[in-house]
């Protein structure tokens, strides 16, 4: 089911830097910068956040449930050029996170994690020794997970659920992602509260599926080049993936109306004419959010390649939705009723 939630700028006067939102919670923005390679833009975002004394540039991934950073002993390819955890700390035990590209090997620790001014005391975290090649150009130094899940043993590993369990700021968290080529437009993470600025219209929020590990809500439809597509289907939200990853069928489908579309086995990336018209729009919960064209149509070395990949299925939660349809909508992920909220990005 879909909840409306009639926000507009006469509601929400709020500073773009720590508003103290009643007596006890507090909505704080921090800035994000997107870091752009291969010929891609784009292809993730991070911020700034404290671990203890150290500030790490970390990317916001709501697809991962804990924030990690380079151990001081990490000699492995992925640890390479970024700053690395240097202070005392406990370890608790092990932990492994394998992504959709990439992985990370540690130990769980504890310490203060401080973002946008705020602090999550004793917040759990991982320390990584060994970190995948794939790490190796980002600019970013590791990953702050946003996932609603908990670990079974080592309980919440994300510092958002621990500032709204100790009453710090209200169990939510916004997110807006600004693209390469806008001028004056500043990508932002915010806690608590809604930035108002970022959005038109009202922000619609969809119930997070009964399987609360990830941040899954139900597609009505995929619209493409005018044409219904692929129906009743489940997407995965999540920051941490650069394009929209589909079902094998479900991208041949939707490439099928591209004319002049080719698909790479080997990358699961189908080539299209650099000069298509995409026109492509999800609908979740009965709306209609478009996704730009040029966000779609992506320049390769020898022309341009689709944002909508050939992948992995997750079983029920067939599609990932990454940054390619997450730059046009501003996001809000609520913990207090697990629910996303959706509404048209300014960009």
């Amino acid at each position: 089911s879909v909840k409306a939630s009639p926000t507009t700028k006469s509601q929400y006067t709020i500073p773009l830097y720590k508003y103290h939102h009643g007596s006890e919670y507090k909505r704080a923005t921090e800035s994000l910068n997107d870091y752009s390679a291969q010929g891609l833009n784009d292809i993730a975002y991070y911020g700034p956040v404290s671990v203890g004394s150290q500030v790490f540039q970390l990317m916001f991934d709501s697809g991962s449930p804990l924030l990690w950073v380079p151990a001081a002993n990490c000699t492995s390819s992925g640890c390479t050029g970024h700053l690395r955890f240097n202070q005392s700390s406990p370890l608790l035990g092990p932990i492994s996170i394998q992504y959709m590209t990439g992985s990370m090997d540690g130990y769980l620790s504890e310490i203060d994690v401080t973002l946008a001014g705020l602090t999550a005391k004793n917040q759990k975290f991982g320390l990584a020794y060994n970190v995948s090649s794939t790490f190796s150009s980002y600019t970013f130094d590791g990953i702050f997970g946003l996932s609603p899940r908990d670990d079974p043993d080592a309980g919440t590993l994300n510092p958002v659920k621990t500032l709204a369990a100790q009453h710090v700021i209200d169990p939510y968290v916004a997110i807006h992602l600004q693209r390469s080529a806008s001028k004056g437009d500043q990508g932002t993470l915010t806690l608590g509260g809604i930035d108002n600025s970022k959005f038109t219209g009202y922000v619609n929020y969809n119930n997070v599926t009964n399987d609360t590990a990830w941040w899954t809500i139900s597609i009505d439809n995929i619209m493409v080049a005018g044409k219904s597509t692929v129906q009743k289907r489940f997407a995965i939200v999540d920051t941490g993936t650069t394009l929209i990853v589909a079902p094998p069928d479900d991208a041949q489908e939707i490439h099928s109306l591209i004319p002049g579309s080719s698909f790479d086995p080997t990358t699961g990336l189908y080539s299209i004419p650099c000069n298509t018209v995409f026109n492509m729009s999800f609908v979740f919960g009965g709306i209609l959010y478009h996704i730009k064209d040029s966000d779609v149509i992506l320049p390769d070395t020898e022309g341009c390649v689709s944002g909508v990949m050939s992948g992995i299925s997750y079983g029920a939660y067939d599609w990932v939705v990454g940054d390619v349809f997450l730059k046009n909508v501003y996001t809000v992920f609520n913990y207090g009723n697990l629910s996303v909220g959706l509404a048209p990005s300014v960009n």
